[in-house]
């Protein structure tokens, strides 16, 4: 059985072909188009089939992410200029279409080869009976979880305000003064613009968060990479907490991935476990997704999840 996959970014469209043998899932092709490329689910459903005309013919059924809101209608991208009709896709591929935001795509991610793959970087061992979260850095900050049986279980957790210690103070009032707004969250310090705010703040120089990571976060010897691991791993901290995921935490998202020294780190260690319920902490596994594709895989999976539920009806 062939489930089609789309994970659709603000600035990347990528689509894969899986196959699901004996239960099992994976992904056979992956291929990529710019997001500004397409701007309808039918144009979504030409760049499919530019790049695999019948080989898309037998597949059972679609899984679509798509970063930003969804509902059952559809879904439109936060960052681009593309709207999908979710009925005007199932018309085009005539399949099923299983539509979910990209950080379910994330955690459906875990039930894959990608979610298995990912470096064991801290605590236990991962456990699929408990509850695992996810949490993710790039052009925002985003959150969330999935339960024993399967549920992906929705947050906005990135937009919990974050908390500083003394000497991560005098970031803060910058950030806030740059912001002009009182209230920080994860998603205004560990995205890509809080960590370009930190360089500027630390360094006075402007750069892109690319850039950044390069010059400054390839290992924790430098006071931009000691503040931006501490809050990171605080947030993550204090996520395990309010979820208390003991089945796992995963990291996904360009910051962390392409920074891995960040998670890795005996800096990040030491923040995760500490203040209250340090024995909890140290027990929950940390892995940082290794599969750059995670999203893909996800979404297949959720294609996948569609239909067997569909079936079960």
């Amino acid at each position: 059985m062939k489930i089609l996959a789309f994970d659709i970014g603000g600035t990347n469209c990528r689509m894969g072909l899986a196959r699901v043998e004996d239960g099992v899932l994976r992904l056979e092709r992956q291929a990529q188009v710019p997001t500004g490329s397409v701007h309808t689910a039918r144009e979504l459903y030409c760049a499919a089939q530019n790049q695999w005309g019948q080989e898309m013919q037998d597949a059972a059924a679609c899984g679509l992410a798509v970063a930003g809101p969804v509902s059952p209608e559809g879904a439109r991208l936060s960052n681009a200029d593309l709207v999908i009709d979710r009925k005007e896709l199932e018309d085009c591929l005539a399949l099923p279409v299983n539509l979910c935001n990209d950080f379910a795509a994330v955690a459906y991610a875990l039930e894959t080869e990608a979610g298995r793959g990912a470096e064991h970087c801290h605590g236990g061992c991962a456990d699929a009976s408990r509850v695992r979260a996810v949490v993710g850095a790039g052009t925002g900050f985003g959150c969330g979880l999935l339960l024993p049986s399967g549920e992906y279980v929705p947050s906005e957790g990135g937009h919990m305000t974050l908390s500083f210690e003394p000497e991560e103070e005098a970031f803060a009032a910058f950030l806030r003064e740059m912001l002009h707004w009182p209230l920080l969250t994860a998603d205004n310090v560990l995205s890509g613009r809080g960590l370009e705010a930190l360089v500027l703040h630390v360094t006075g120089r402007t750069c892109t968060a690319r850039e950044a990571g390069e010059r400054y976060l390839q290992d924790t010897d430098n006071d931009v990479a000691r503040i931006y691991t501490r809050l990171f791993a605080r947030t993550c901290r204090n996520w395990a907490l309010a979820t208390l995921c003991l089945g796992g935490l995963w990291i996904a998202g360009s910051l962390a991935m392409c920074n891995r020294q960040i998670v890795r780190s005996e800096l990040f260690a030491r923040e995760f476990v500490q203040g209250t319920h340090v024995n909890l902490l140290a027990r929950v596994p940390v892995c940082l997704f290794s599969e750059p594709a995670y999203g893909l895989w996800g979404a297949a999976r959720a294609g996948q999840r569609g239909l067997d539920e569909k079936r079960a009806r």
